[in-house]
């Protein structure tokens, strides 16, 4: 089977893009970041995944290839550029409304460190150190500060990235044993009633699919399987996850489609 017949699709996305990135925000947005790797354009859609309907669709801010994002929080999103196309290090900040949809303010000098309830902590870069600097998420304003303790960085990130990542169940692999097993490199994630079970089968030399089975837990019955990845010569991860008892899967790495259980 190519569907999951016996679950109910709720959204779908396909604008014959790479899905690059899923973020979530503290509540019930989705954040999908697409790459269209021919044209270098870089798009950002948000979805909201409690009535599953687009907030924005093919946004665009900044340089339209050398663009990502540092956080996704409430309403907000924090954009960042780069010191240098085809360089890692980020470099400049910008907040955009979803309700008001535009871009608040900016800094074009400063780099995101982390979320701390209403302040955005930043830095400039230094030769020899940081020059700590705290920007008021709502103003925009900037005021510079001492630098904040180690440990105090640490759990502040922890803490956002827990409160962005609750409810999500990403699989787990499993020990992979080859010749062993119908399916290698094989992952799980659980809900109450079922067990998601993905892996891949060789179907000729060096090339796989990669299929996404439902089992039930009760019998340990496959109820259905679906194929979410096609002649890949390459393992693809994060290609599902579960959030809240709702199953997002990413087909062919273009195609986002999210059930409910």
């Amino acid at each position: 089977m190519n569907i999951f017949s016996k679950l109910k699709k709720v959204y779908k996305r396909d604008a014959g893009r790479v899905i690059w990135r899923i973020l979530f925000n503290n509540h019930d947005l989705m954040l999908i970041e697409e790459r269209d790797t021919q044209k270098k354009e870089v798009f950002f859609t948000v979805a909201d995944m409690s009535s599953f309907k687009n907030v924005t669709e093919n946004l665009q801010q900044g340089e339209v290839f050398w663009t990502g994002v540092e956080c996704f929080f409430e309403e907000y999103i924090l954009f960042h550029g780069f010191a240098k196309p085809d360089m890692p290090f980020h470099k400049g900040i910008r907040l955009y409304s979803l309700k008001e949809k535009k871009v608040l303010w900016q800094h074009d000098d400063l780099v995101f460190s982390f979320l701390d309830k209403d302040t955005l902590w930043t830095y400039k870069p230094g030769f020899e150190k940081k020059e700590y600097i705290r920007v008021d998420m709502v103003t925009g304003q900037a005021i510079s500060s001492d630098e904040p303790d180690i440990t105090d960085i640490a759990a502040r990130k922890a803490e956002f990235r827990e409160m962005t990542t609750r409810g999500i169940v990403a699989p787990d692999p499993e020990p992979n044993e080859p010749g062993g097993g119908e399916l290698i490199y094989a992952e799980t994630a659980e809900t109450d009633i079922y067990c998601f079970r993905s892996g891949y089968k060789g179907e000729a030399e060096g090339i796989f699919n990669q299929y996404l089975q439902m089992i039930r837990k009760s019998d340990g019955k496959v109820i259905e399987e679906m194929l979410i990845n096609e002649e890949t010569p390459l393992i693809i991860p994060d290609s599902w996850f579960l959030r809240n008892n709702i199953l997002y899967v990413i087909k062919d790495k273009r195609i986002l489609s999210v059930y409910t259980l």
